[in-house]
């Protein structure tokens, strides 16, 4: 482990300890909730309140399964709207931690696969969460993928995977764990 990344994930502990036991549902709920997205490859950019008197707007969901649709096939599938909860949570703890220096879109990789992209992308697990509308991978701003997935642990709400040498990470809405490739 490089001094860096220690430093990053050291960083992270001491941000994980200061979250309320329960990980995300124990945070104060703000009435209102925004979101800035972007998809890789493609010019598409969200900038939204998503969340809005105790539920999910509508028409911000339905962009935000547009935007995270399997680009290879143009297919749109219906997203777990808990995943618009776990980005805005991992953005609101970059921007306090790092103040206007750190307000920049997500940038989503991969949201929905079809069966045909899934079989044809490299590491894919067959019974994948992304099959599902249950996963998204992302990065943020240059910033450190096993960073990130610290960040995205504290929820304790779904999967997180960890790429070596890559600057994103994979979320999920299935069971609490992790794994590392």
């Amino acid at each position: 482990m490089t001094r860096r990344l220690f430093l990053k994930v050291a960083a992270g502990a001491l941000t994980m300890a200061a979250l309320p036991e329960g990980g995300l549902a124990a945070l104060s709920q703000p009435e209102e909730r925004f979101l800035w997205l972007r998809r890789q490859g493609i010019s598409d950019e969200l900038k939204m309140i998503y969340f809005k008197d105790g539920e999910i707007v509508k028409s911000a969901y339905d962009q935000f399964c547009d935007l995270a649709r399997d680009l290879r096939a143009d297919a749109t599938a219906p997203m777990d709207p808990n995943l618009m909860h776990h980005l805005f949570y991992v953005q609101q703890r970059l921007i306090g931690m790092g103040g206007p220096d750190f307000i920049k879109p997500i940038t989503i990789l991969s949201g929905y696969r079809t069966p045909q992209t899934n079989n044809s992308t490299e590491g894919a697990a067959k019974g994948s969460f992304h099959l599902k509308g249950q996963a998204i991978d992302f990065a943020y701003a240059q910033m450190d993928g096993a960073f990130l997935g610290v960040l995205a642990m504290q929820l304790q709400a779904g999967g997180v995977g960890f790429y070596r040498g890559r600057d994103f990470i994979h979320i999920d809405t299935g069971y609490v764990r992790s794994w590392t490739h």
